[in-house]
């Protein structure tokens, strides 16, 4: 009996873990650190310690190769990354991991415009290790185009308190709001239209207070 009762908890404690951990809803694109990412958020909900952690991802999409051969569920591997000065966390607070879409990504090819026109499914994999039983566990999630979102940024979940305590607020963590640099995500003709537009509210906003000052003064 003891040794059927090890051998189950062996098995069902790091399905169980793995309940509790949380992926956002949605994923987002936007700026971090001066580069173009998309960024997703994971929360560890109970109060004891996840360690070496590591975000990993599969792109899952229909490819046709040069010689016009169709290959359904090709699979490529997106990397995750953390601001950390670890790549393998401790994931006791709501973390954003995410992916730098340069010319190396699967997802170089993405657009404002035809993000919502793709056929695929990011599948993203968390293996971690529970500190007190030195369990492994993984969970995992997916996304597809319409959860995402370009141009948007989480809604900052974790603060500090008055007594010097970091707290995570959890009714925040699939709040998201526009991204303060919204010029990123237009395309070039849009970007013109768009700095356009707000050159020409600045030179009425100027105009406007030009007139009213000529009025105080008369």
């Amino acid at each position: 009996i003891f040794i059927t009762g090890t051998f189950l908890a062996k098995i069902a404690r790091p399905k169980k873990r793995a309940e509790t951990i949380k992926f956002s809803h949605c994923a987002v694109i936007t700026k971090q650190n001066g580069k173009l990412c998309l960024v997703i958020q994971v929360a560890n909900m109970r109060k004891s310690l996840l360690i070496q952690c590591q975000l990993s991802g599969k792109l899952l999409q229909t490819h046709v190769t040069k010689e016009g051969e169709r290959i359904l569920l090709n699979q490529a591997t997106v990397k995750f990354h953390v601001d950390s000065s670890s790549e393998s966390p401790f994931l006791i607070l709501p973390m954003t991991f995410y992916h730098v879409l340069d010319e190396t990504s699967p997802l170089r090819d993405l657009t404002p415009q035809n993000l919502k026109e793709k056929e695929f499914e990011l599948v993203v994999l968390l293996n971690a290790t529970v500190e007190s039983t030195s369990a492994v566990c993984q969970s995992r999630t997916s996304y597809i185009p319409e959860e995402i979102y370009w141009g948007f940024e989480f809604v900052p979940v974790v603060s500090l308190s008055k007594n010097g305590k970091y707290v995570a607020d959890f009714s925040q963590f699939e709040q998201i709001r526009k991204s303060p640099d919204c010029t990123f995500y237009c395309a070039d003709s849009e970007k013109q239209k768009l700095e356009e537009k707000y050159r020409q509210e600045d030179l009425r906003e100027r105009e406007l207070r030009t007139l009213l000052l000529q009025q105080s003064n008369v």
